[in-house]
């Protein structure tokens, strides 16, 4: 078998095939295909020196806490409230949220636990932090479920 050295890397082609060997057009595809995966290797860690550099600016000029109570400690195993569980729970806690204090002492609590920083995943975080998990499923935004009616969100706004 004599081997023959493509033109677009050091590839060997057996000649096994003659003349319909694509040994040479796929090294050429190879070729192309890690130039283009290097060029992302190289944006991907152009990206993650300039997220480097703006967390150590950040880390040398602080931005200041717009209310020291946010930076007091809630403990890991601190509940936020009493795990929603039932109807009557839910219009209790509605009811209490009324009051500017027990707000702000919710919303304390919820930024001290919650570790997420996408929206969608902070959501689903809150409401795992303020609903019992087998009393969620009993609701639905509009109150419509497939086996039944269900606990109806949208009348607690």
């Amino acid at each position: 078998m004599n081997r023959q050295s493509t033109e677009a890397s050091s590839v060997c082609c057996c000649g096994a095939a003659g003349n319909q060997c694509k040994c040479a057009e796929i090294a050429q595809q190879n070729s192309k295909q890690i130039h283009t995966l290097s060029q992302i290797v190289v944006d991907v860690k152009m990206q993650n020196d300039e997220i480097i550099k703006w967390q150590r600016q950040h880390e040398q000029n602080p931005v200041p806490q717009e209310t020291p109570e946010i930076t007091q400690h809630t403990q890991e195993s601190e509940e936020i409230i009493a795990l929603i569980a039932s109807k009557k729970d839910l219009g209790d806690f509605e009811q209490n949220l009324g009051s500017e204090d027990q707000f702000e002492e919710v919303k304390r609590k919820l930024r001290a636990k919650m570790k997420a920083t996408e929206t969608k995943a902070r959501l689903h975080e809150a409401l795992y932090l303020i609903f019992n998990r087998l009393f969620l499923v009993e609701c639905s935004w509009s109150g419509r479920g497939g086996n039944g009616p269900k606990v109806a969100f949208r009348k607690h706004m």
